[in-house]
């Protein structure tokens, strides 16, 4: 679960004296406020019941197994995290340029999740009832886990930000941009990770053997 960021520049134009010039930031200079804005998203379920077991098996991932493990439902998910650091500079002498970071907008989503249940199973039987059951589970358990990390994923982008102070480089603005785009990313990573790790872990939890069995004995046959 990755994001791409897009850069935006603020060219700070300030009349700086020769002797300060090589300050970062020069004196005298207000720099913009660091900040984050992050907001958070989850797009509407989508619901299927046009794909068969056989599709939906390949869907998994599970070809080649035998008839009777086959999937009868199925939900995906896709979650995207972009982040958009503001940075500000000001040209220094020598082909040096002193750099800042500003507002940080980052946007953090489930932006699709998709439930199937097999079309063997039409609306209103106990087969598609107790499948869609299962699979709403698990769209609450991923929605639960994505909740529960957003607290720190602020956190983590505060502290992340709080820690740029200007730099002075001799890259250019697109060089500079790309260097704090990629320490942001790299810092939430963990994060990332982490809701991943908790999104599998808990639907791993409904998906077993036994929790299978109690769902194929609330309906007469499949």
């Amino acid at each position: 679960m990755t994001g791409k960021g897009v850069l935006v520049g603020i060219l700070l134009l300030a009349a700086v004296p020769a002797m300060a010039a090589e300050r970062c930031p020069p004196s005298g200079m207000t720099q913009p406020k660091r900040e984050v804005a992050l907001t958070v998203s989850a797009a509407p379920v989508e619901y299927r019941n046009d794909r068969s077991r056989t599709e939906i098996t390949v869907l998994a991932g599970r070809t080649g197994v035998p008839r009777h493990i086959s999937n009868t439902g199925l939900t995906r998910h896709h979650s995207e995290f972009r982040v958009t650091p503001h940075m500000w500079w000001v040209d220094l002498s020598n082909g040096r340029r002193c750099v800042g970071l500003g507002k940080v907008d980052a946007h953090w989503a489930i932006s699709a999740t998709t439930v199937d249940v097999a079309s063997e199973y039409r609306p209103g039987s106990c087969q598609h009832r107790v499948v869609l059951e299962h699979e709403n589970e698990h769209v609450s358990l991923t929605r639960g886990a994505f909740d529960s990390m957003v607290p720190r994923m602020r956190g983590k982008l505060d502290a992340l930000v709080g820690r740029f102070e200007p730099f002075v480089t001799t890259a250019g603005s697109d060089a500079a941009g790309d260097q704090i785009l990629k320490a942001l990313m790299e810092g939430v990573r963990p994060i990332l990770d982490e809701q991943e790790r908790l999104r599998r872990d808990l639907n791993m939890a409904i998906d077993t053997p036994e929790s299978y069995r109690r769902t194929s004995a609330r309906c007469p046959e499949w």
